[in-house]
């Protein structure tokens, strides 16, 4: 078959990817996520294009997915999440009356608090609008963490926290991205469910 050594390249790229994950920022990313829940902060995600279908999938699972081995107790809640390009009507006013690179920026303005948490997801690490919602998130008192590949460009300087994915395709860095999350997600699933803090 044709296509057996693009296959065969993906694979070995995912696999090194997954191996090369940074346990300790990943670990820390944990603990400011778990001080974020017991204090109910919202957590903000953002992200471009196919970052920004992992952000409104983080976010859903954040809110939903954590709470779904807890039907013995209903009144547990999840995460306070929201994804920003989720809201469209917003995120085209500000793009339309301001610039898309401030669309983000003012959302984060409009919403964050002392205390909650930004998520970037970013491929590159150099999205202006990504950027400069980080920037206005840590003058803001946010926590910010960051999800990106490529070296993690401009981004990684900036978040708090920022776990990087040293790979120049997308695919792959996308798919890093989705691990993350869903490790993230199991993670709170099993804290909220056997009550660990």
């Amino acid at each position: 078959m044709k296509h057996l050594s693009l296959i065969s390249d993906y694979q070995k790229n995912v696999t090194r990817l997954i191996n090369d994950l940074d346990v300790a920022t990943f670990q820390k990313m944990i603990v400011i996520l778990d001080k974020a829940y017991r204090h109910q902060q919202l957590i903000l995600v953002i992200g471009n294009g196919g970052s920004a279908a992992t952000a409104a999938h983080l976010a859903c699972d954040l809110a939903k997915t954590v709470r779904s081995r807890n039907h013995h107790s209903p009144m547990v809640p999840g995460f306070r999440a929201i994804s920003l390009p989720d809201n469209v009507p917003t995120l085209t006013a500000w793009a339309n009356d301001f610039a898309y690179d401030r669309a983000f920026e003012q959302e984060v303005i409009n919403l964050g608090q002392k205390g909650d948490v930004l998520i970037a997801i970013s491929s590159s690490g150099n999205s202006p609008n990504i950027l400069r919602a980080v920037k206005a998130a840590r003058e803001k008192g946010l926590v910010t963490l960051g999800i990106s590949g490529f070296g993690g460009g401009k981004l990684a300087r900036l978040c708090d926290q920022d776990l990087v994915f040293n790979h120049h395709e997308y695919g792959p860095v996308e798919d890093m991205q989705l691990v993350v999350c869903h490790l993230i997600t199991a993670i709170f699933q099993k804290k909220l469910a056997t009550g660990q803090q």
